[in-house]
């Protein structure tokens, strides 16, 4: 039987805070649109950045001290990314700063469209900036179109030809930077 606040239980708003500076009590807040609330907030902000109040409770949980592992793997779907911008920059810094044995990061996020890739574009050349690689652009790879079924997008140059060689370990930074998100075609056996 429904009762009053019964069905706002079940709602799920893909909601992830990509940032925050304590001095100032702001944060950014990413949001995924979908149908009803998140798809009129979006209709509301098309006109640019806009500012809104809102209650916000948390954090839940505790974060993760990956500075002491040498690769670091990351897995993500959709809006899900966002939660591992903090640790992405993080790591970038702590490189940097010779803070952290983490010489390998590699990302593995699934997304279902193009807009998705927009959710972090920004942030990430960021981290990729302050980190000084070269080419730092996310771009699409020219040969994967994205009515393609495959998506890729590069933070920094894939041009290196030390990249397909078997055995070579990566750089820990520079041209084979690159984060790659794709849909497999599940239609082949």
């Amino acid at each position: 039987m429904m009762r009053p606040g019964f069905f706002s239980i079940l709602q799920r708003h893909p909601f992830m805070v990509a940032g925050s500076e304590a001095q100032d009590h702001d944060f950014q807040l990413r949001i995924q649109p979908r149908t009803g609330f998140t798809s009129r907030l979006l209709t509301r902000t098309l006109g640019g950045t806009r500012e809104f109040s809102a209650f916000v409770e948390g954090p839940y949980g505790h974060g993760f001290d990956l500075q002491n592992f040498g690769t670091v793997v990351l897995f993500a779907s959709g809006i899900g990314i966002v939660g591992h911008l903090a640790y992405i920059q993080k790591l970038v810094l702590d490189y940097r700063q010779s803070k952290t044995k983490t010489r390998d990061l590699l990302v593995v996020w699934h997304v279902d469209n193009k807009y998705q890739l927009d959710l972090v574009w920004e942030v990430m050349n960021n981290v990729l900036r302050r980190d000084d690689l070269p080419a730092t652009e996310m771009r699409q790879d020219a040969h994967a179109p994205y009515g393609s079924g495959k998506m890729d997008r590069h933070l920094g140059s894939s041009s290196s030809s030390t990249s397909e060689s078997p055995g070579l370990r990566p750089a820990p930074h520079g041209e084979n930077a690159s984060v790659a998100a794709w849909r497999p075609d599940a239609t082949k056996r």
